[in-house]
């Protein structure tokens, strides 16, 4: 988080950005976050490829979320193989914690079973799709980058 916040204020700094980013102060989200289209794309990928199931119960979803399975606070990537589908409810649970090992079990099984479909996804919504990064995330429980 540190190292995104001090380029934020690096380029508010300059000068002659001031013109060009405004009185808005959407610049973190503008370069950080993914596009809600790219969420939106992301959601109807995944819910095909897991068959409208949660990733955490199993449970069939009307309402979803995609989350990041490792944390966004925690590794602040939008890789691919992160995202899973989950209900509003399991995700908003779940919040901003490592999930349980049991989960990261599953997890690990969801990758190996999922993962050309993961990456075609990447592909039509233009997303990284990094096997190894989410992988070194998950077993340091921290970013690694």
């Amino acid at each position: 988080m540190f190292k995104k916040n001090f380029l934020v204020r690096q380029i508010k700094a300059i000068g002659q950005n001031a013109a060009l980013l405004g009185d808005t102060d959407d610049l973190e989200s503008f370069l950080f976050e993914t596009p809600r289209q790219a969420l939106v794309a992301i959601s109807a990928n995944l819910r095909r490829v897991v068959d409208s199931r949660c990733f955490y119960c199993g449970g069939h979803v009307h309402e979803a979320d995609v989350d990041h399975f490792v944390p966004f606070s925690l590794y602040p990537r939008d890789l691919i193989h992160n995202f899973v589908f989950a209900h509003t409810t399991c995700n908003r649970s779940k919040s901003d914690t490592l999930a349980a090992l049991m989960h990261v079990e599953n997890w690990r099984a969801y990758i190996d079973r999922h993962d050309d479909d993961l990456r075609k996804i990447a592909l039509t919504v233009g997303r990284p799709a990094d096997l190894t990064g989410s992988l070194a995330a998950r077993v340091g429980g921290t970013a690694t980058r």
